[in-house]
This record gives C-alpha cells, structure tokens and sequence, in this order.
C-alpha cells in the first residue's frame, strides 16, 4: 500500500486565521475502497443484506449515511480484523458506527 501526503485543513481552536493553515499527513491511497468493501461485507454477510436484491434494502439516503458513517470510522483495522475473524451472520461489533442500523435492517431489536 502507498502513502501520499495530501494537503488537509488541520482544524484548530486557536484563531480564525490559522483555520487557514494546510498540512500535510499521510493518507492511505486505497482507504475509500478498502472502506466500502468492508461495509458491503458488513451489510451483507452480517445484516444479511443484499442490495439491490432485498426488499430489506434501505432508501438511498439512508444507505448513502451509512457508507458516509463507515467512511469516518476511525477503526477500519479492528473492523477488517472482526471481518476476518467471525463467521457470517455474527453480530456486528459494538464498535461499529452501524452496528445498530445493521441490526435493524436485519429484523434485530436495535440495542
């Protein structure tokens, strides 16, 4: 995997001018793939979901949310890691920014 440096706004609390300020830090080129491959494997062999293909299916904003939701996370190693460690039809993780809307789309009381 190749890192790149890419200008990102660092937010800051100081003033309203060194909002202004870019730096660079190391983004990983293949994150937005890797992240939506780990959210179709999530929906579909944990919430048991197959879009397009199930009346279960969530409306498009809804589904639009939750990859947006899964492309924030900040724990996409634990999440390939929970992936490749548990069988389909486990129970999503409760570190999962989704866990609930996958239980739910899956007919699960949300907790």
């Amino acid at each position: 995997m190749r890192e790149i440096k890419a200008p990102c706004p660092i937010p800051t609390h100081h003033s309203p001018r060194s909002a202004d300020k870019r730096e660079a830090w190391p983004m990983r080129v293949d994150t937005i793939d890797e992240r939506l491959a780990l959210f179709r494997t999530m929906m579909r062999d944990h919430a048991g979901i197959k879009p397009f293909d199930d009346p279960r299916t969530p409306d498009d904003d809804t589904l639009r949310a939750a990859a947006q939701r899964c492309l924030g996370c900040r724990d996409g190693e634990a999440c390939r890691d929970w992936l490749a460690a548990h069988p389909e039809g486990a129970e999503p993780p409760d570190f999962c920014r989704n866990a609930g809307h996958f239980r739910a789309w899956n007919g699960d009381p949300v907790t």
